[in-house]
């Protein structure tokens, strides 16, 4: 018996080993391990259920955690998850409730006040938000997870000065005093580090032409932009930041997104950068041309995002996209990264309408023959992703189709996209509910494409 317990504990350290460097499959196969030979042990059904929760295995998660509960059924932790659960599967009653039971257990817990106001958050009641996340600071010290809750919510509502403060938690991993960023000194040299995501970069990038008073811009950014950015931005030194430890020094050093609270302190300043920047790779153009048909109107469409941004709708179905437009004189392009053969021949099959796919080469990695098919299309349709940044800054006409709770970078007042001057949203009035933002889709199109008509 003693060998099995001292077993199961290699097994649970190994789980968390693994955790702890984000391999998330190796984890669980080791936390099921443990949970064989211990299984009433609460901390590896803890673990186990929160690994799982990365892994949007909500269902088995959900089986753990009420597990948890039945053994102990105040354990604050197993509520707080058991409602991530519900958050995570979009049924916000019951996150709530169990958020509101583990508070009844725990009321000065600053964690469990954070969740409810993001739940709050993902039903796009900002107001509700911002005064839980403010409680939770007032309970902890440099609560930085908090603040940057907050940044979500304060640039939603076009809090412009409180937004940006607060942006600077965004990848604040531990609860300390972060100094105020100041802007840099005219003249020098700076090294502008990266942000996380490819479409926050390209963004962010928009600032670029505003950097006129530095003597020399070194840009460490992701490789696969390297290509396009290099050919828009000549002047700027842009390298991996992979490699950026070897080639740092000690110039002023700021991230890209902390650049905009010096550059953008009101709407109106948007307008200074919503110019396209961005452009296509010559070469790879040639190699898109086969998938664009001159005699048509030619749509690219997006419709499924792989983002773990927490409250964030990742897919609309592309059938109830595709059976909203007028197909007859238009040349509707998959620009879809990653296997989805059997939404595409439902359509085909369901509406008996043939869409172009792309085969020859890989839309998520090769950025700079996205980019460079995009720049051919006459419009674009996408979701909340990479797709709609790479089309908004080659100056692309792109319609987002935008779900209730916001993406703070579209702002909460606008009809489109602040940071490019040709991306128009179509938002939910209902939450989650598609059926408004999709009646609107082909008259959208229509006017879209007369605008650029006239524009010739």
């Amino acid at each position: 018996m003693d060998k099995n317990i001292e077993k199961a504990k290699e097994y649970f350290l190994r789980g968390l080993e693994k955790y702890n460097i984000e391999d998330y499959s190796r984890a669980e196969e080791y936390f099921n391990l443990s949970l064989k030979i211990s299984p009433n042990r609460v901390s590896i059904l803890t673990n186990l259920s929160a690994t799982q929760i990365k892994l949007k295995k909500l269902d088995e998660a959900k089986r753990h955690l009420e597990k948890i509960l039945s053994l102990e059924p105040k354990n604050i932790l197993a509520l707080m998850n058991l409602a991530n659960v519900y958050s995570e599967s979009r049924q916000f009653d019951k996150a709530h409730h169990y958020l509101d039971l583990a508070i009844q257990n725990d009321r000065d817990n600053p964690e469990l006040l954070c969740n409810k106001g993001s739940v709050f958050r993902f039903e796009g009641k900002l107001e509700n938000a911002l005064e839980l996340y403010s409680i939770a600071i007032q309970k902890k010290n440099n609560y930085n997870f908090a603040k940057f809750n907050q940044a979500i919510c304060q640039l939603s509502l076009e809090n412009l000065d409180d937004g940006w403060a607060n942006y600077e938690f965004r990848e604040s991993k531990y609860d300390e005093e972060i100094p105020r960023v100041k802007r840099p000194p005219k003249n020098t040299t700076i090294d502008i580090l990266s942000e996380q995501g490819i479409g926050d970069v390209i963004m962010f990038a928009s600032l670029i032409p505003l950097l006129r008073d530095y003597k020399n811009i070194n840009f460490y950014i992701d490789e696969r932009l390297i290509e396009s950015f290099s050919i828009s931005f000549p002047k700027i030194n842009f390298s991996s930041h992979a490699n950026m430890n070897n080639h740092i020094n000690k110039n002023y050093q700021i991230r890209i997104g902390s650049l905009a609270q010096f550059f953008l302190r009101e709407m109106d300043d948007f307008k200074k950068i919503n110019k396209p920047f961005l452009k296509p790779v010559d070469s790879k153009i040639k190699q898109t041309e086969k998938y664009i048909k001159k005699n048509k109107i030619n749509i690219g469409v997006y419709w499924s995002s792989a983002s773990k941004q927490l409250g964030k709708v990742t897919k609309i179905p592309l059938i109830d996209i595709i059976k909203k437009i007028n197909v007859n004189d238009k040349n509707i392009i998959s620009i879809q990264d990653g296997d989805h053969e059997k939404e595409l021949n439902d359509v085909s099959t369901k509406l008996q309408i043939s869409l172009t796919k792309v085969k020859s080469f890989n839309l998520k990695n090769d950025i700079s023959h996205l980019a460079a098919l995009i720049s051919q299309c006459d419009l674009i349709i996408s979701i909340s992703s990479t797709v709609i940044h790479l089309a908004g800054a080659m100056g692309v006409p792109t319609i987002v189709l935008s779900q209730y709770s916001p993406d703070w970078r579209y702002f909460q007042s606008s009809n489109k996209v602040s940071w490019y001057s040709n991306t128009y949203l179509l938002k939910q009035h209902k939450l989650d509910d598609w059926d408004y933002p999709l009646s609107l889709l082909n008259d959208e199109i229509d006017k879209i494409i007369k605008i650029g008509k006239s524009n010739l």
